[in-house]
């Protein structure tokens, strides 16, 4: 959901917002103070960068373009936690950015289908009467 928030509203939802969010992580997983920080203030970064080109492509390549950079995110932590002389994880480690890709692409078209639903070829959600 950061990262959503981040392409779509990068005014209120940016590297300082991530950094927070990526802090609390941290304390709550009681994990190394500072590795999810970083990890999604890079992430908050990227998104910010490369938030008009993402938002110019269809969904399918959204979802990819996500999916790319959630494994970025995914990669500096486990760099992190590697280099903090923890094992390697296993291969289910990669399995998050994909699903986060899928649960951003849901999102925008369940946005786009509300906002206006006679451009998805029917009627969406309203009502019939």
């Amino acid at each position: 959901m950061l990262l959503y928030w981040c392409i779509q509203e990068p005014r209120y939802v940016g590297v300082g917002t991530a950094w927070f969010v990526g802090l609390v992580m941290d304390v709550a997983d009681a994990t190394l103070f500072g590795q999810h920080a970083l990890a999604y203030a890079v992430l908050a970064y990227a998104a910010d960068y490369f938030r008009r080109r993402v938002l110019r492509f269809p969904l399918w390549q959204q979802a990819v373009q996500v999916a790319a950079l959630l494994a970025l995110c995914a990669a500096l932590v486990l760099l992190v936690r590697v280099v903090g002389g923890a094992p390697l994880p296993r291969w289910t480690y990669a399995a998050p950015p994909v699903v986060g890709a899928l649960a951003v692409a849901a999102r925008v078209r369940a946005v786009a289908i509300s906002a206006a639903p006679d451009a998805f070829g029917g009627e969406g959600l309203r009502e019939e009467r």
